[in-house]
């Protein structure tokens, strides 16, 4: 029977939540009507992608999204640990 390091099967639950979280933020974010975005992978971790290419985009509305992502991800982090 092989071991398995503790360490590395919560790494790989933790990577695995964490794209979860960044699809399901992502998700929220674009139902909500104001901003798209997606997610993507980089050297197997998930992040956000935003690609603000409006010449009419400004500072206010990157900093609503950065908001409007805190929410989200706070909002789903308090309903995953209610079922904890």
């Amino acid at each position: 029977m092989d071991d398995v390091d503790p360490l590395t099967d919560l790494a790989c639950s933790i990577e695995r939540q964490s794209k979860e979280l960044h699809a399901e933020v992502a998700q929220r974010v674009e139902q909500s009507g104001r901003f798209w975005m997606s997610t993507t992978e980089l050297k197997g971790k998930s992040y956000f992608r935003i690609n603000p290419v409006n010449f009419r985009t400004r500072k206010k509305h990157m900093e609503e999204l950065f908001r409007l992502l805190q929410q989200e991800c706070l909002a789903i982090n308090r309903k995953l640990a209610k079922n904890i």
